[in-house]
């Protein structure tokens, strides 16, 4: 039997001491990958988590703007139904029944 393993680390040029790819994992090896997969994977749920935590932080924080007019869509066009008294529509003069017809937009020079 050691004649047989001496003679093909021999074949392959290898030291008697290495391992063949033929040959399979020993359990120690096994257990190393199984515990840096665990630890990979406690790792990338630990991210997951603390990225979670930041975009639910950042979502609690956002305020939607209001502009103190409840829209509708009637034809094409935006419709004014309701203007809350002493809100920033009705400082801008929007009525209840106005349209938008076309939206402005501000070129810098």
């Amino acid at each position: 039997m050691a004649s047989k393993l001496l003679e093909e680390t021999r074949l392959v040029g290898a030291v008697p001491h290495m391992r063949l790819a033929s040959q399979p994992a020993s359990p120690m090896d096994r257990g190393l990958q199984s515990r840096f997969v665990a630890v990979c994977l406690v790792l990338l749920s630990a991210a997951a988590i603390a990225f979670a935590w930041i975009n639910f932080d950042k979502d609690r924080e956002y305020i939607a703007p209001y502009d103190g007019i409840w829209w509708i869509e009637s034809g094409g066009h935006l419709r004014a139904q309701r203007v809350d008294v002493d809100g920033p529509g009705q400082k801008a003069g929007v009525k209840p029944g106005d349209q938008v017809v076309e939206i402005g937009r501000q070129i810098a020079i």
